[in-house]
């Protein structure tokens, strides 16, 4: 029994180990309003959601929502540039009144220019 835990355990060890870490892209938008989700805000993408691995929304085409943008950011008609994660799903932790985007994290946003660099569609 113990060679089999020892071996289940290495396996697992080195695929963890050899998997190569998320690569951060930068999405470009413009801010459009609060959210559908109580205190999130609505940013309507330059490019198309699935070109940032991100579901497309049935209500509205290319917009995500966030609960965390920075302030200096929530006036609509802003143009923002940030590196985003998606977060795990929690479903029925924030009340909605409307059919909500896809939600977002900002790990990092400037009004000037991509916090990294564009990753390369080609």
């Amino acid at each position: 029994m113990f060679p089999v835990f020892l071996l289940i355990a290495l396996f697992l060890c080195i695929s963890a180990c050899t998997q190569e870490p998320d690569t951060l892209l930068c999405a470009q938008g413009t801010v459009i309003g609060q959210g559908c989700l109580t205190g999130s805000y609505a940013i309507r993408l330059d490019r198309k959601n699935r070109e940032y691995g991100i579901s497309e929304n049935i209500t509205f085409d290319n917009v995500v929502e966030t609960l965390n943008l920075p302030d200096i950011y929530k006036v609509n008609g802003t143009r923002i540039y940030f590196t985003f994660k998606k977060p795990a799903e929690e479903a029925g932790r924030y009340l909605t009144y409307c059919t909500s985007a896809p939600q977002v994290v900002i790990l990092d946003s400037s009004s000037q220019h991509c916090p990294v660099p564009i990753k390369d569609s080609n």
